[in-house]
């Protein structure tokens, strides 16, 4: 090859970089869109509670905490790779939820760089790519589920949340798929409370999805419950799903991010709940995975214990207080929308549903005396 020719060549990416599509990042990287020079655009793609700053970290934690544990010099150096003793311990004496089941562990907890490290670690361990095995996803969904496992070449599969019925899942639909894949099926991802639907699900529903679980051997479920601390609206306590399971292994997915607005300290944790012992693989793989990338920052998660165990009530009731009545507005102000179905949530999470019945291309509302523009 000529010395021109090199200098023009394209160096192809890689299988794992092409198969890696996330598509609310790739539709709002890229959207561009002419801005009414009469009204203000509020931006609804942003689910980042910190970026107008009514949402902070509690207090203590930024006073005292992270000041006291950062001159004291004893966060600058490499933690354990699973994260910090104190830290699991914290995570796993939260998840000590089943009166008849033993306590997580230490070992059951692996801290992780957010809760999407935390999934992706999860279907990594449980999965083998290249077409070998199928993970089973909700649909509609948060879109990183199937962005982790096509980046890793793993075949997915979806079950139906049923919009008639608060995106409860759809027995039926999961049943087929479990049939469906057979073997083949290594685990179902659950969210609840749910990322987009806004749902929160009855301790009876979770029942059922566990009972039919068990009945397909007892296939492990990946529970994301990143808003599991989060307060429901209508009163109707949010369900961790270890706390209904006997015989299923749960793999239950947390982190602070919601509960404690701090998204971009990305601390997360995978914890294991491994009803009839048979996580043992699971588990050793999970400690070898996260040899790859040593855990979250040492200073953040140093303030996991703290977070976890001393932050007042009041901190979340006032949250949990602003979050209502700003999704209130929300509802109230999208309903004149044309065009757009509104399902109101049911926690107190930054997530509603909101589907389009007909095309749109932009418009304003009016919310009291403002007017804005949509898009």
């Amino acid at each position: 090859m000529s010395a021109a020719s090199e200098l023009h060549r394209v160096i192809p990416k890689s299988l794992v970089a092409a198969r890696t599509t996330n598509p609310i990042r790739r539709i709002v990287d890229q959207l561009k869109v002419k801005p009414n020079p009469n009204l203000e655009t509020i931006p609804l793609s942003i689910g980042d509670p910190t970026v107008y700053g009514n949402f902070r970290a509690p207090q203590h934690v930024i006073d005292n905490v992270l000041r006291d544990n950062l001159r004291s010099f004893a966060y600058n150096g490499y933690p354990h790779s699973c994260g910090y003793a104190a830290a699991r311990q914290a995570v796993a004496d939260e998840n000590s939820v089943h009166p008849n089941h033993p306590p997580p562990t230490t070992d059951d907890v692996v801290m992780t760089c957010g809760a999407s490290q935390a999934i992706d670690m999860a279907i990594a361990a449980l999965a083998n790519p290249n077409g070998e095995d199928t993970i089973l996803l909700p649909q509609p969904a948060f879109p990183l589920y199937n962005t982790l496992c096509s980046s890793r070449g793993i075949n997915v599969d979806f079950y139906e949340l049923r919009s008639d019925r608060k995106f409860e899942v759809d027995i039926t639909s999961l049943q087929h798929c479990l049939e469906a894949n057979g073997s083949k099926a290594k685990g179902v991802l659950l969210n609840n409370p749910s990322n987009p639907c806004g749902s929160n699900w009855t301790r009876e529903h979770m029942q059922d999805i566990v009972a039919l679980c068990e009945e397909y051997g007892d296939i492990p479920i990946i529970a994301d419950e990143i808003y599991h601390d989060m307060v429901s609206f209508d009163g109707l306590p949010v369900t961790p799903f270890a706390s209904v399971s006997d015989t299923v292994p749960i793999l239950s997915i947390g982190g602070i991010a919601k509960r404690f607005m701090v998204p971009g300290w990305r601390v997360g944790w995978v914890c294991l709940h491994d009803r009839g012992e048979v996580l043992a693989d699971i588990r050793q793989g999970l400690h070898d995975l996260s040899t790859l990338t040593l855990g979250p920052a040492s200073l953040l998660q140093s303030a996991v214990p703290s977070l976890l165990k001393e932050t007042p009530a009041t901190y979340h009731n006032n949250n949990k207080k602003m979050l209502l009545e700003n999704s209130r507005m929300i509802m109230d102000t999208l309903m004149d929308v044309p065009g757009l179905n509104i399902v109101e949530p049911q926690v107190d999470s930054p997530a509603s549903h909101v589907s389009q019945n007909e095309p749109s291309s932009g418009g304003y509302v009016r919310n009291g005396r403002d007017r804005y523009w949509y898009n």
